[in-house]
């Protein structure tokens, strides 16, 4: 990212290193480092079968803007044209973060 510095970004990976206490840490210093560069971040969990995909799968997606104000990451309204309202968490300042 630090090549090609894009205005947007969205980064997908399993659950579990998105949610559990034992991944906080290396969770904790991405965020910090996308927020660093730029980038304020939002971060959900989505199930691939809620978009028609058929397996049952849920991901964590982590979506970053650059140049906008954390407070306009709205991923819910993104999401709302599917109609699923995931659980969001964005986060505001390095090691903080909040529900939407």
């Amino acid at each position: 990212m630090e090549c090609v510095q894009p205005q947007a970004f969205v980064m997908g990976n399993a659950k579990a290193p998105g949610t559990i206490k034992r991944r906080a840490e290396v969770r904790e210093r991405l965020i910090r480092q996308l927020q660093d560069a730029g980038y304020p971040v939002g971060m959900c969990v989505l199930n691939a079968a809620d978009f028609d995909v058929p397996q049952a799968r849920e991901r964590i997606f982590i979506v970053g803007f650059k140049g906008i104000p954390q407070a306009s990451i709205n991923l819910h309204a993104m999401l709302e044209p599917y109609n699923k309202i995931p659980e969001v968490r964005t986060f505001r300042n390095e090691g903080t973060q909040q529900g939407v």
